[in-house]
Parts: structure tokens; sequence; C-alpha cells
């Protein structure tokens, strides 16, 4: 297990329990944290998204970024990820794990490390805590997470399951 501060946008949690694997994240990680806009946008979805009660979890806990230095959402970037890229400046060795390229690439532009829902399922797989990545593709793909064949092709071959 890692120990170092992690901080989430929503779309990881929503798809990590879309295949019911969230508990990976306190495996790999041990505690993680969400930024208020990212619990919000989980317990309260919009649309037909299910919520998603992560204040049940002991090892998921709330951080409040400090306002100095926010940035206002924009088209791209929502409250969410802001807060998140908030909290990890203010961490030294801190993860972002976030969904989506363009919210991953604001992060590295910032100089901030970041992985997305494939990089900790290979993780996992890594560090033998699930068979298989392959085999939670399909459920992915059903709860609509984006993934290009390129993308899913260079994990495999990561995990060695081609």
């Amino acid at each position: 297990m890692t120990q170092r501060p992690v901080f989430l946008n929503a779309p990881p949690i929503r798809y990590l329990a879309a295949i019911d694997s969230l508990g990976l994240l306190e495996q790999l990680y041990g505690t993680v944290f969400l930024p208020p806009s990212v619990v919000q946008e989980l317990q309260s979805p919009q649309g037909a998204a299910p919520p998603v009660p992560v204040l049940e979890y002991d090892w998921i806990k709330l951080a409040v970024p400090r306002a100095e230095g926010a940035e206002e959402p924009g088209k791209i970037l929502g409250p969410g990820t802001l807060e998140a890229f908030a909290l990890a400046r203010g961490e030294p060795d801190a993860l972002l794990v976030l969904e989506g390229r363009p919210e991953r690439e604001a992060a590295r532009a910032r100089r901030l490390e970041a992985t997305g829902v494939l990089g900790v399922l290979l993780r996992a797989h890594q560090d033998g805590l699930i068979p298989s990545v392959k085999a939670l593709l399909p459920g992915l793909e059903e709860a609509g997470l984006p993934m290009s064949r390129k993308l899913t092709g260079g994990v495999l071959l990561l995990s060695g399951e081609i």
C-alpha cells in the first residue's frame, strides 16, 4: 500500500463502483481524499447516475482546499477536478486519480502526477489484487468509460494479458 496523499475527481469513483472494485483504492492507497464538489456530485448526481455514498467508507475522507489560488471552473475542467488540483498542489508526492484525457493533461501541465481508472486497475493487477484487467473492461465499457483500442491495448500489454 502506498502512503502518499491521493486525490480523486468523481468519474474514477463512479466507474470503480460500477464494476464493484471501489475497494481497490483502499488496498492500493489506504486513505484517499475527495474535495467537497466531488462528494456532492457523487452523493447527489445529476441525470441517471446512481448515488455513491462515499463518506460511508472510513477510508474516504473529505478534504477542503484552501481558497487562495483557486481556479475558476471552465468548459473542460469542472469544480471537482480543480479542487482536487488545489489539494494536490499543497502536498508533495501527491497522486491524482482522474478520469478524462483533458483532466490528466491539465494535471501534467500543472506538474501534478495523475493516473486514471485503467492505471489503477493495472497497478492492482501488478500488485496481485486482481487476476485480470481484461476481465473488467466490458463492465467499464458498459458503465460508459471511454477507452480507445490504443489505450486498452497498451494496458493489456503492460499487464501481460496480450
